[in-house]
């Protein structure tokens, strides 16, 4: 896309659409869990370490940790989100250089 003298396949902006689409779905449920994990309360994660079975699998599950795990969910998800969007806009720019193009020789 960034050297038009080189022509892409028919099925390239069809092939971005659906892989952007996939990218924005799978970066969603990222960001979805992600500001779950960060906001979760005190008492939840109390009751989901009195669930676990021995105590040094109960010391693991901190609310700091838990946050941490949020963040670690949260940063990629955007990044991802921002990366579609980037293509997207990307692949729009190119289609009406493309048809512009066209025009011309027309």
């Amino acid at each position: 896309m960034l050297l038009p003298e080189v022509p892409l396949k028919e099925n390239t902006p069809g092939g971005i659409r659906i892989m952007g689409v996939i990218e924005v779905l799978f970066s969603s449920l990222m960001i979805v869990v992600g500001i779950t994990l960060i906001s979760l309360p005190g008492n939840i994660i109390n009751d989901v370490r009195a669930m676990l079975p021995t105590p040094e699998e109960q010391k693991a599950i901190t609310p700091m940790a838990i946050q941490v795990a949020g963040v670690f969910c949260l940063i990629p998800g955007l990044i991802l989100i921002i990366n579609a969007v980037l293509s997207f806009g990307i692949l729009r720019k190119w289609q009406e250089r493309q048809q512009h193009d066209d025009h011309l020789g027309e």
